[in-house]
């Protein structure tokens, strides 16, 4: 199909919706690290092989025989730890619980920062790519950027870095009576605080 013409339904050379479709194994070949048999004698081929045999045998041997037969089924990488009760959930005097809190929250928070991260490298990116077009294309990301931002920092702000689980949730806390407050002096008819004072995010700088 030439460049310019409708769609054609015709399916093309590479169709990933193909169910017949065979997907090549990204592992690397023996061709594909060391290259092509050359053409030798076989003396030489033999001779060749031994060396690479006395290097790779080992290494292939262990992995076939130790690491895939011991691996599970999820990857090392995408581990899943079990979700354990909150620190608000844990008995004073359960030093267990509050541990396991702590840890099971700064996992949390790693993971909440690196969504941040990831969202304001999209953002980058579509400015640099889009140059001109920017302030149309790029406003929805730079949207969703600006709300988890600060869902982040309502959740994560003002906290120092050796803070742990319990620091966080008094701080929530204290919000949630903040703005329950709020709410009744306006029912009462008396002045609010309709905007929070702004911030400075860790994630805000000159882009």
């Amino acid at each position: 199909m030439s460049p310019g013409h409708g769609h054609s339904n015709e399916p093309s050379e590479f169709d990933p919706r193909d169910p017949n479709l065979v997907m090549p194994d990204p592992r690397p070949s023996k061709e594909m690290v060391f290259g092509p048999e050359l053409d030798l004698s076989p003396s030489v081929n033999k001779f060749v092989s031994s060396v690479m045999n006395l290097w790779d045998g080992p290494v292939t041997w262990f992995r076939e025989n130790v690491v895939l037969p011991n691996r599970k089924g999820v990857k090392y990488y995408h581990m899943r730890f079990n979700r354990v009760p909150t620190v608000d959930e844990c008995y004073e005097d359960d030093l267990v619980c509050q541990t396991e809190a702590h840890e099971q929250w700064k996992r949390d928070r790693r993971v909440d920062t690196m969504i941040i991260t990831i969202l304001k490298k999209r953002y980058q990116d579509c400015l640099r790519y889009r140059g001109y077009d920017q302030a149309e294309r790029c406003e929805p990301l730079k949207i969703e950027f600006e709300e988890n931002q600060t869902n982040w920092f309502i959740k994560y702000g003002d906290l120092p870095f050796n803070k742990d689980s319990k620091e966080c949730y008094f701080k929530q806390l204290h919000r949630m009576v903040w703005e329950r407050r709020q709410a009744e002096k306006k029912a009462r008819g008396e002045p609010t605080v309709e905007d929070e004072p702004p911030f400075r995010s860790v994630f805000t700088h000159q882009w």
